[in-house]
């Protein structure tokens, strides 16, 4: 799958973080926590390559949706300045 993704602003981050839930999100399981990210990233009009809508996400392949979780958390962090683990 290609995955492209707008240059974040921080309007854009301010939008994502709004759709995240807001608590301790520790025990939160993986699968459930990356389909979150996606759907917040998508809400925020992150992703321009693939298209799709947050409502889209329950019936992606999980592959899918964590391939693009891990885009978005890559590109958050890029924009953040976090290095990459």
């Amino acid at each position: 799958m290609e995955i492209k993704l707008i240059d974040l602003k921080q309007r854009h981050l301010e939008a994502f973080v709004k759709e995240m839930p807001v608590g301790d999100i520790g025990q939160t399981p993986v699968v459930v926590y990356m389909g979150l990210v996606v759907r917040a990233a998508c809400k925020a009009g992150w992703f321009v390559e693939p298209v799709f809508k947050a409502e889209d996400v329950d019936e992606m392949n999980p592959g899918d949706v964590k391939e693009l979780s891990s885009a978005a958390i890559g590109k958050y962090s890029e924009a953040m300045g976090i290095p990459p683990s």
